[in-house]
């Protein structure tokens, strides 16, 4: 069977013109503004929209630091190493009323969880510090609706079983069974629906689960089978009370994944595995926007160990802004999206090996003006008898990328002759996009394989 092949008949914009308006992820205020190496960064957003991250500075013996973006700089928010020792597995929330709270493994109490508030000018211990009975891993911090902190995590003293605490009346208080998941977990989600009902979606050794407190108990929304075989839970829930599931299946090469509880059964979003393979396992969550739009954001192991976005909308997956966006390999990836419907990452940012925090944010539709640049004149034909893509004009180092519609990778080609021809010989009938990177500017298009 012979393959040929056609371009399609329109090339994205940035081939076009140099005049263009167009979406892109940029850095929010300085890159690496981290004094030290910061490691568990994560990211949310207050009442006023002012976004907060939180992260470990190596360079502060990997104590706790929060910082917001105010005044067009990351501030320190108190006192920069807020934890008495190391603090791991750092998780964020900020309450209704504006005020931020972290959670993390504390190592100067025994590796128990601690949660601590910003409240009156200062950090202070919420209840006790090392509330948790043993170690406490993967610490997961979520606010209630009426204020109420929760705190779930992988309970050492109960075989690394899941355990979710409420502080109330001033003490910290089980859900449930101290250790209540059947197994133990490697992650653990927790977050509210509308009615402040609590759920907690976790993995384990056959899968992940999604459960809720209800009338004092611990309720499993579907059946065992619905995610047989997955890894690294991330929980969300829409504003008309969906519960959605961001997992990474194991029977499809840890590709990540999505499902939503309707009607009393999990429903798959769209196609299985749409993220390149091999998701990082420690760095792949989702968020959901305003609209109830999924996103998710991975450290993407098949580019670069940089960042992706994709975002569901029209019943499928795409990407937000390009590939494997960030400047560098991204560690401890945290998603979050803002009151505007704007996504945000920041992450531990390996640019000159420092691992400081970065944070990026998307923004759509902003305008900018393209200086020139040696890749203006890039463009592609195909050339069907040789089942290959002309390169026309491309300039000489830039790379070359040919990937499918889900972002996966199918060819690289790093340029040495401007008009060198890459082999689509390989492919499957389909639409792959074509992308240059040179000198931090991007340029695509689309090419459809047919036979």
């Amino acid at each position: 069977m012979t393959r040929t092949l056609r371009s399609c008949t329109a090339l994205l914009a940035a081939l076009l013109g140099t005049a263009t308006t167009q979406a892109q992820w940029e850095v929010v205020g300085t890159q690496q503004f981290s004094s030290g190496w910061a490691r568990h960064t994560v990211i949310d957003f207050a009442p006023d929209n002012t976004p907060y991250v939180a992260y470990g500075d190596v360079g502060l013996q990997e104590k706790a630091v929060v910082r917001r973006f105010f005044n067009g700089a990351w501030q320190v928010v108190g006192t920069e190493g807020l934890s008495a020792g190391t603090a791991l597995d750092i998780s964020l929330d900020i309450s209704a009323d504006g005020v931020p709270y972290v959670a993390y493994r504390d190592m100067a109490n025994g590796q128990k969880a601690t949660v601590m508030a910003y409240q009156g000018g200062s950090w202070q211990t919420v209840g006790q510090a090392g509330l948790s009975e043993g170690q406490a891993m993967k610490t997961c911090l979520a606010i209630a609706p009426d204020g109420t902190p929760y705190i779930s995590y992988l309970d050492g003293a109960h075989e690394n079983k899941v355990t979710t605490r409420r502080f109330a009346n001033g003490s910290w208080t089980t859900l449930g069974a101290e250790g209540f998941s059947p197994y133990f977990a490697s992650s653990v989600s927790m977050t509210f629906d509308g009615n402040g009902v609590v759920y907690t979606g976790y993995a384990g050794t056959s899968g992940c689960r999604v459960e809720r407190f209800v009338n004092g108990a611990w309720e499993l929304l579907g059946v065992e089978s619905s995610f047989y075989n997955a890894r690294t839970a991330s929980l969300a829930i829409g504003s008309d009370h969906t519960v959605y599931m961001a997992y990474l299946d194991g029977s499809n090469d840890m590709g990540g994944s999505m499902k939503k509880y309707v009607n009393g059964t999990w429903e798959q979003v769209g196609q299985v595995a749409f993220t390149n393979e091999d998701a990082s396992m420690d760095y792949y969550t989702m968020a959901l926007d305003d609209n109830d739009v999924p996103y998710v954001a991975y450290k993407d192991s098949h580019a670069g160990q940089k960042a992706t976005v994709q975002r569901f909308v029209n019943d499928a997956w795409e990407l937000v802004g390009p590939m494997s966006f960030t400047p560098n390999w991204s560690d401890f990836v945290s998603l979050a999206i803002d009151q505007d419907n704007v996504p945000y990452v920041v992450f531990s940012d390996a640019t000159d090996f420092t691992f400081k925090s970065t944070a990026m944010r998307f923004a759509e539709g902003s305008a900018a003006v393209d200086e020139p640049h040696p890749g203006d004149a890039f463009t592609f034909r195909a050339d069907a008898d040789r089942m290959c893509v002309k390169l026309i004009n491309a300039p000489v180092g830039a790379l070359v990328s040919l990937m499918d519609m889900a972002g996966k990778v199918v060819g690289e080609h790093r340029v040495a002759d401007p008009g060198a021809a890459i082999s689509t010989a390989h492919l499957k009938a389909g639409l792959y996009l074509l992308r240059l990177d040179h000198q931090g500017r991007t340029r695509s298009g689309k090419v459809a394989v047919v036979r």
